[in-house]
């Protein structure tokens, strides 16, 4: 590894695009989802692509790792130069196992100026970030204001998993008791316990897919009244059930809107009962046709 980067200012050169973020006067901002951004760095080593069983470089993982960190640099720095580029490539093959060669540095500098001038860089966002302190703040503040946010971030993260996991609760997990919700979501029964506020609504809409509906004996008798209904009296009314179940006319019509399924399909058979009467009324028991004449004079 024969280049370093102890000659190399980074200082003056943007490093990511997190400057693009306006705070707006506030100390920090904490996003909803976290954002991407685009950052250079230099890794401690760039490990070779072990399925690259020719050693191609242009196809190394290498090569598409030192492209990509390039093409970000050059996205942030688009005032930098040839000689740049070819410092920092000198800079990144030092870091790895099986250096690419000069003359192919060369030509990857002259690749990234054409994609620059062409306006076709291969952008590769790479940092991620659930917060930003503002950087015009003293270092002892955006210390302090690290931690609240990182604290803050945590608590969000714990408390979606926990909703997570009642959203996916099951009834065979039983009732979502701190205990049991620690055992299924693997945080433990304090965190659950400190985040009980956060989590009441989602315990509600769990506690409801373990509830076993109660049988209403009631509703039950009637429906197997109207099941078994003898339809040549007719369709059975609230009346009928009420004479035939002993109660009251008032409670069976307060179970009007469950029986009116099993009305529908009574209404639907004694239609095709009408229909298949009007098919065969013309022939008589011996299967011979009938006078329609005589049918009328009966």
């Amino acid at each position: 590894m024969a280049a370093s980067n102890t000659f190399f200012d980074f200082s003056r050169f943007r490093m990511d695009d997190t400057d693009t973020v306006d705070f707006d006067g506030q100390p920090y901002l904490i996003f909803d989802e976290p954002r991407l951004f685009h950052k250079f760095y230099v890794p401690k080593f760039i490990l070779p692509n072990s399925n690259n069983e020719y050693n191609n470089h242009n196809e190394s993982g290498a090569y598409m790792i030192i492209m990509g960190l390039i093409c970000n640099f050059a996205y942030l720095n688009p005032n930098a130069d040839k000689g740049v580029y070819l410092d920092l490539l000198k800079i990144l093959n030092s870091k790895t196992y099986n250096s690419i060669l000069p003359t192919q540095i060369h030509g990857m500098a002259d690749e990234i100026l054409y994609l620059q001038n062409e306006g076709g860089l291969p952008l590769l966002p790479n940092l991620e970030k659930s917060f930003l302190v503002n950087p015009e703040l003293s270092e002892t503040e955006r210390k302090k204001y690290v931690g609240k946010c990182t604290g803050l971030v945590r608590k969000r993260t714990t408390i979606d998993k926990l909703k997570k996991t009642l959203e996916n609760w099951m009834p065979n997990y039983g009732k979502p008791t701190n205990q049991k919700i620690a055992q299924i979501s693997g945080f433990s029964i304090r965190t659950i316990k400190d985040y009980s506020p956060e989590l009441k609504e989602k315990k509600k809409e769990a506690i409801k897919k373990c509830r076993t509906p109660k049988e209403n004996k009631t509703l039950n008798e009637l429906k197997i009244l109207m099941r078994s209904w003898d339809l040549d009296k007719g369709l059975p009314t609230y009346k009928d059930l009420a004479d035939a179940s002993g109660k009251s006319l008032d409670t069976v019509k307060s179970y009007g809107k469950y029986l009116q399924p099993i009305k529908e399909h009574l209404k639907k058979k004694t239609a095709a009962k009408s229909k298949e009467f009007e098919f065969f009324a013309p022939f008589d028991q011996s299967g011979y046709v009938v006078n329609p004449e005589s049918l009328k004079a009966a």
